[in-house]
């Protein structure tokens, strides 16, 4: 659920529309720093994405532009055969 409390802090106004499902969300820490998300794929470049696999950035780009409804709350790792 921590991650539904840091989600608000993102403005609509810190994202940048790309185009093709792709935005740049500013960091919240970082004022010159911009993460990449793409919302058909959902993924971003931010460092917390590789771990929790659904981050900030992507939900607060699926709240303004996307359903979150729609967001996968739970990946399946491919298992090595």
């Amino acid at each position: 659920m921590e991650l539904l409390t840091q989600t608000p802090e993102i403005k609509a106004k810190a994202i940048h529309t790309l185009g093709d499902n792709h935005f740049y969300v500013k960091s919240t820490s970082e004022s010159s720093h911009m993460y990449q998300v793409n919302l058909s794929k959902q993924c971003c470049d931010c460092l917390d994405w590789p771990w929790v696999w659904l981050c900030k950035h992507i939900t607060a780009v699926a709240h303004f532009f996307g359903d979150l409804r729609l967001l996968k709350t739970e990946h399946t790792v491919p298992r090595e055969t």
